[in-house]
């Protein structure tokens, strides 16, 4: 055997890999073999850039593509087997137990038969099979109880199956290479970058080793460091036979690496080299932030992004991506999003579920919702719930399509379930007919969401070819879609670049960022598997926790080696909630302060203040939050002015304060003399969400990541301003499908939905379905017979001791008077709830829009709420306004009372918090329940369960 192993930093061993091919220049059969396809990449252009030569070497990303080429042409890799495919062969497995042996359920459940078959291919990859378990158990190596049996009869069937969906896995390559291949199809083997190997590639590398060719064993592993963490021992032994040699060491290591080794090592912090930082933010936003200020420091100091890198966990990039995204920051990593919480993939999980709950009506609306079908599949909900109405059937819909005649679209919707249904049957089918039948589903699909299924391989395509009840096989693809992911657009491959911990390895950059070292990521909070005793674990090295732990202390060394100018350290001291979160233990020492009064220079703590991290934009109210936060006190601003110890002064039994909401008349900081009928509303839902949006200005925050619609606010506001802009300057209920499109289109550009939205065809699918819902909106106002006269009417006058303000949606004209409407984009409401809120003080605009009316002479005939969402429209006359109008105005001289003494504290309703995005500045908990419980104010607001419209109602007065 030929064989030379180096050992060292990453920098060292370039120098020898360079010398290395060079001599071997010239030689047409030499194979180099990588950790990975990033590692490759990096060596093909330094190869390029320090030999100027790659011809003659072939390059492989990992030993199952070498195997794949040393074993006869006639052996081709075939695909690993798929989510759905590792569901439907462990179901199948598991049938095979006797009744009440264990894992005997995971026919039954999904989930249970995906975790299982993750061990099973755990084993699988390492190269056990079935018959060296069940031989331990013969042996009496192992204790043959019962859940051990039961994994060995699983991994037989199981591995039985496999090969027969996928023949040439991976790992099944890798064991027909160890056993015979053409060892001397390359007179040399250059490995790099590979550390440890399990024990089916370490039989693979023997056999290579025994043939006598020429091998050059590249490692990051020194032997100190191996030693000192117990990893790699077998690996080590493998290749202990072989001359070992030193690598440069005239070449010096980068600065950060020694001395993270010496922390996960030894534990010892010694001083901290020039350039290494340690953040610690405040949730997932916050680490978002403090990576775009890492990127904005490096590019004014004139570094190139693709100098920079981040290196993390994806459960952490992923996010932190999508966020910076959204803001432009330059990144080489693509946008993702879970295929469940697209379109396609939503509409399919709800029709799954759907159909498993018998088809109530609530999940077909659900399913509608979606945005993914094209609109004669696409009933509105509201015709959904007038079909429910009118015949009684509340579940089983899919059955009664042709009751459904006079409502086109439903009946095309209903028919559509019923086909897919029929198509699958009530008897166990083929799993290959799952295909067809989704089919019938893609039919109603838009064109630009179709094929977003059909590019996921196995998903929804399984080759698995045994029989299935038809509600077991939507449940599997239920679980299988999701941990299904899908691209949302590339990257900019001039941007910093994004690895995760295995993909950094042996990279090179000026600043290296690594995010997310909390406990649970890194270390991961993976345990044991329990399903198999300690001594099998061992035998066949699945790794335990100090291995684990070891091995990926090691991954933070080799992220540590990337950079060479500065290394930043952070980690999330909270989750997105505010819960605590520990930092990971490996930087444990880094963070040890019990002799030191400061934090030392290198530290930079985040503001604990959750309010930095999620108002970070430029509104004034937002602007006015950082500036409290950096001890800029505003006494204007009393909540945001005083810092989290003002909790303390809450405790015990005195009356609600400042700290509560309570705010003080001399603080009340009112914009204007005027009392807004919408402003009231807002108030009576909950004084203090009036407060942070209406007084200090705070902006509700938007969902940083990619959706396929805008939220309900910005929804709501675009149905409404395209309303406006038909019915007051364009052609009003005549308005042609074009003019409305061009309307809708209009109102999008201002908004910037692409931009938000990050994908063309999300904002074409939300188009198209709000130009349906405003063609039948003015169909519906058109069948009125009214006439309109205005839209965003002002409307202004003193009524009783206050002046009221606002802007009433819309005034027709009819042959008794005018009637007053004002535009909804929430859930419909009952007339009987509307009457309820309204004599109750919860609604203030059409009531207090009639008084107004009254007052200039012109006492509306009727007046009420058109809901945009299915067009419907709630109507009250003009003795029931009169009514109504009399209860609302003396609620709002109340209220105005209330404000002016600057009352503002949170409501005690809990319904009130169900959609509130503030509720993380809000003091309603126990301690303010107590208090409120004395005070007949707080008391008054309690009132009865609130319904309030599904997403805010954007419009309305000023």
């Amino acid at each position: 055997m030929s064989l030379r192993t180096a050992k060292g930093h990453f920098r060292s061993l370039d120098g020898v890999l360079l010398s290395e091919l060079r001599s071997l220049a010239g030689r047409d059969r030499v194979a180099v073999v990588t950790s990975g396809h990033t590692q490759l990449r990096r060596i093909q252009q330094m190869l390029l850039e320090g030999a100027g030569v790659i011809a003659g070497f072939e390059f492989f990303p990992g030993l199952p593509p070498l195997a794949r080429r040393l074993l006869p042409q006639g052996a081709v890799e075939s695909a690993q087997p798929g989510t759905l495919d590792r569901i439907l062969a462990v179901r199948e497995a598991s049938m095979e137990l006797p009744p009440g042996a264990p894992f005997r359920d995971a026919s039954e459940d999904p989930a249970g038969a995906l975790s299982m078959s993750g061990l099973l291919e755990d084993l699988l990859d390492k190269g056990v099979g079935w018959d060296e378990l069940d031989a331990l158990i013969k042996s009496g190596a192992v204790e043959s109880d019962p859940v051990t049996v039961s994994i060995a009869s699983l991994l037989k069937s199981y591995q039985a199956i496999r090969e027969r969906l996928c023949p040439n896995t991976r790992d099944r390559m890798l064991a027909m290479a160890a056993t015979g291949c053409e060892t001397g199809r390359f007179e040399a083997y250059v490995f790099y970058g590979i550390y440890d190997l399990n024990p089916l590639q370490r039989r693979f590398v023997s056999r290579l080793l025994r043939s006598g060719v020429r091998a050059l064993w590249l490692s990051p592993l020194t032997p100190r460091t191996a030693e000192s963490l117990g990893i790699a021992s077998r690996t080590d032994e493998l290749l202990s036979a072989g001359a070992s040699s030193r690598p440069d060491s005239r070449i010096p290591p980068p600065p950060f690496a020694p001395y993270v080794e010496q922390l996960v090592i030894s534990g010892a912090r010694g001083s901290p080299p020039e350039g290494l930082g340690v953040i610690s933010a405040a949730g997932t936003p916050g680490l978002a932030r403090a990576v775009e200020r890492f990127i904005a420091q490096g590019m004014s100091d004139g570094i190139r992004p693709s100098e920079m890198a981040v290196v993390g966990r994806k459960s952490v990039i992923s996010p932190v991506v999508r966020m910076l995204a959204c803001e432009g920051v330059p990144l080489d990593a693509g946008r993702t999003a879970g295929l469940s919480s697209l379109p396609s993939g939503a509409f399919l999980t709800a029709v799954a579920t759907a159909l498993e709950k018998g088809c109530h009506y609530l999940y077909l609306i659900r399913a509608v919702e979606t945005g993914a079908l094209r609109a004669e599949f696409c009933p509105p909900a509201g015709e959904i719930r007038a079909f429910v109405e009118e015949t009684g059937l509340r579940s089983g819909l899919h059955r009664h399509a042709s009751r459904a005649s006079r409502a086109p679209r439903l009946a095309s919707f209903l028919g559509l379930l019923a086909r897919f249904e029929d198509a699958l049957g009530p008897a166990p089918v083929p799993a290959s007919d799952l295909p067809a039948a989704l089919g019938i589903l893609g039919e109603a699909l838009e064109p630009s969401l179709a094929g977003q299924l059909e590019g996921e391989e196995g998903l929804v395509e399984p080759a698995w070819d045994g029989r299935v009840p038809a509600p077991a096989l939507l449940e599997a693809v239920c679980v299988a879609l999701g941990g299904a992911v899908m691209g949302l657009g590339a990257g900019d491959p001039s941007g910093v670049r994004v690895f995760d911990f295995e993909d950094a390895r042996g990279m090179r950059t000026r600043r290296t960022m690594v995010i997310g070292l909390e406990e649970g990521v890194l270390p991961s909070g993976r345990l044991e598997d329990p399903r198999l005793p300690a001594s099998v674990r061992a035998r066949f090295e699945l790794p335990d926790a100090p291995t684990r732990e070891a091995e990926e202390a090691f991954l933070l060394v080799l992220a540590a080696d990337t950079a060479s100018e500065r290394l930043t350290l952070a980690f999330r001291r909270c989750d997105d909630s505010g819960k605590p979160l520990s930092h990971s233990h490996l930087i444990d020492p880094l963070l040890r302060q019990d002799d030191e009064r400061d934090d030392p220079p290198w530290f930079v703590a985040e503001p604990s203040d959750p309010m930095r991290s999620v108002f970070g934009g430029q509104h004034p109210g937002q602007q006015a939050v950082r500036s409290a936060g950096s001890g800029h006190l505003d006494w204007r601003r009393p909540f945001l002015s005083q810092s989290y110890s003002a909790v303390l002064a809450r405790r015990g039994a005195a009356p609600l304060g400042r700290h509560d909401g309570v705010i003080g008349r001399a603080e009340r900081q009112s914009p204007d003399p005027h009392v807004s009928p919408t402003g009231l509303s807002e108030w009576a839902r909950c004084p203090f969400r009036f407060m942070a949006r209406r007084r200090w200005g705070l902006e509700e925050p938007r969902e940083p990541g990619i959706a396929a619609s805008p939220d309900p606010a910005s929804s709501g506001s675009l149905l409404h301003r395209a309303m406006e802009r038909l019915l007051g300057k364009g052609p009003g209920f005549d308005a042609s499908p074009a003019e409305v499109r061009i309307a809708v289109e209009e109102v999008a550009r201002e908004e910037h939905l692409e931009e938000r939205l990050g994908r063309p065809e999300f904002v074409g699918a939300f188009l198209d379905g709000s130009c349906r819902l405003i063609r039948a909106a003015l169909d519906r106002l058109a069948a009125t017979g009214w006439r309109p006269t205005g839209t965003e009417v002002c409307l202004e006058g003193a009524l009783g001791g206050i002046v009221v303000k606002g802007k009433c949606d819309l005034v027709l004209d009819s042959d008794g008077g005018p009637v007053v409407i004002d535009f909804k984009t929430g859930r419909p409401g009952r007339k009987s709830k509307l009457l309820e809120d309204m004599s109750g003080g919860r609604e203030y605009q059409i009531p207090l829009y009639a008084l107004l009316m009254a007052a200039r002479g012109a006492a509306p005939a009727a007046g009420g709420y058109f809901y945009l969402r299915d067009s419907s429209l709630v109507l009250f006359d003009r003795e029931e306004l009169a009514v109504l109008g009399s209860a609302a105005l003396a609620m709002a001289e109340r209220i105005s009372a209330l404000q002016a003494e600057g009352f503002y504290a949170p409501a005690t309703r809990k319904e009130a918090c169900r959609s509130c995005d503030l509720a993380h500045l809000c003091r309603r908990d126990g301690i303010y329940l107590a208090r409120a419980s004395d005070d007949d104010r707080a008391s008054w607001l309690a009132g009865g369960e609130d319904d309030a419209p599904e997403g805010p109602d954007e419009g309305g007065d000023a």
